[in-house]
């Protein structure tokens, strides 16, 4: 079977979609399948199309034209169309598309589906670590280490910022991290061990839930400030231009001084493995 994934990536962006495509490519190319993987581009995914059919066409960007979608569809036997925080699609999408999978565990933000069309959501189907379950450390297990990484629309300055302010009032086993490296370099098993993750919402913030660490999360914008909001587990700072690196650091140290448990979050990690038997049906 011949696959196609395009994700959202930049320079220096979009790493966890990156990394969340790069798992499906990696489970479908373990079944046998042809994965073809990359970043999104109009022009290149239509040649790629036209060059060789396609049996499936993931999408996962953050703004889906309906005219590209529309384009493409004619050249695949069944598109799927992934959903982040923030993400954009309506209704016609739905028609467009085979298949609509939202990563997030809000209930909110849902469009008005289209006769017959699919649509998957909850913690069954966020594309976490599939690995995540065997790094789980039991309830009363809690680290020392405060982990914070914040991704695209976060300045250095605004990072680096919280840092200084988590280590002065945590104290040094505060460790940052951010960029590429971040999902490269084991990055489940390390908030795993860890006692707080302090972060941007988005995929960073589902994994440390993934694997049983609480999390301090700040939005980029009212999108995943919604999302952040819609889920209890999570402790919202808010929106970065309206929270200060000194707020959200006050805000995790009150937080770990209060753990008692790790939480109980309802993704089971096995998301990457669902989709990728629906994609291979």
């Amino acid at each position: 079977m011949r696959i196609t994934i395009r994700y959202e990536g930049a320079p220096g962006k979009g790493h966890g979609h990156r990394i969340r495509m790069e798992r499906l490519a990696k489970v479908l190319r373990q079944r046998g399948a042809d994965v073809n993987i990359g970043p999104a581009n109009f022009v290149e995914i239509l040649d790629t199309l036209k060059r060789h059919s396609q049996d499936v066409l993931v999408m996962d960007v953050s703004f889906n034209d309906n005219k590209e979608l529309e384009v493409f569809r004619p050249f695949v036997k069944k598109l799927v169309v992934m959903v982040g925080v923030g993400y954009s699609i309506n209704t016609e999408t739905t028609w467009i598309a085979d298949a609509v999978i939202y990563q997030s565990l809000a209930s909110h933000g849902f469009v008005d589906r289209a006769p017959g069309s699919a649509c998957m959501h909850g913690g069954n189907w966020l594309l976490v670590d599939p690995l995540s379950h065997q790094m789980k450390l039991p309830a009363d297990q809690l680290g020392m280490i405060v982990m914070s990484y914040f991704g695209a629309g976060f300045s250095d300055d605004y990072s680096d910022a919280v840092e200084t302010e988590l280590v002065r009032l945590i104290g040094p086993n505060v460790q940052q991290t951010g960029g590429a490296d971040t999902w490269m370099i084991d990055w489940s098993r390390r908030v795993a061990q860890a006692r707080l993750v302090v972060t941007s919402m988005g995929m960073a913030a589902y994994e440390a839930l993934a694997v049983g660490t609480h999390v301090v999360a700040v939005s980029v914008d009212e999108e995943h400030a919604g999302d952040a909001g819609a889920v209890p587990l999570i402790k919202h700072a808010g929106l970065w231009n309206e929270v200060s690196p000194e707020q959200v650091a006050a805000l995790a140290a009150e937080t770990y001084d209060a753990v008692l448990m790790r939480p109980r979050a309802p993704i089971d990690a096995m998301g990457v493995y669902r989709l990728a038997r629906f994609l291979l049906e």
